[in-house]
């Protein structure tokens, strides 16, 4: 993980100031992204798409599905 989120974020203030953007920090975690790594992919946030099968939309509440490719 970044150790130095100081100096991050300085570079980004500075990119922001160069493209004249603003620059605004947000607070947050890095739980998907360490469960992403890890492979730690619930139902509930992650969506696995096996081998032969594609995305679609699943008209309810979990928007997206994987499907079989026909």
């Amino acid at each position: 993980m970044l150790d130095d989120t100081e100096q991050y974020e300085q570079l980004a203030q500075a990119k922001a100031h160069a493209e004249g953007w603003t620059f605004e920090r947000l607070p947050g975690d890095r739980r998907l992204l360490t469960a992403l790594v890890y492979g730690e992919w619930n139902e509930e946030e992650f969506l696995v798409v096996p081998l032969s099968h594609m995305i679609k939309q699943s008209g309810n509440d979990s928007i997206i599905k994987a499907t079989p490719v026909a």
